[in-house]
């Protein structure tokens, strides 16, 4: 997924690209917002609701791994078994 042409469609196509295509990995809530979080192709996506009115406000895409510090504790990664 290349982030300028992900930049370019629409926001419904942005929120149908990560949520048929994405993995949610995530979700973390402060008083106003709730971010769900989604690995996608390589990036990382974020949909971004209003919690009082469950409103999408906005999808962010990135690859920069340091941005996925607010939800390192809430992450589950499958354990190798061996």
């Amino acid at each position: 997924m290349d982030l300028y042409k992900f930049y370019r469609k629409s926001l419904s196509q942005q929120v149908e690209i990560v949520s048929t295509g994405g993995k949610n990995i995530a979700v973390r809530t402060d008083s106003k917002l709730r971010i769900e979080l989604y690995a996608l192709d390589g990036l990382f996506a974020e949909l971004c609701y209003n919690q009082l009115t469950n409103k999408l406000m906005q999808v962010r895409i990135f690859k920069d791994v340091d941005l996925l510090e607010p939800y390192l504790a809430k992450i589950n990664l499958p354990v190798a078994k061996g």
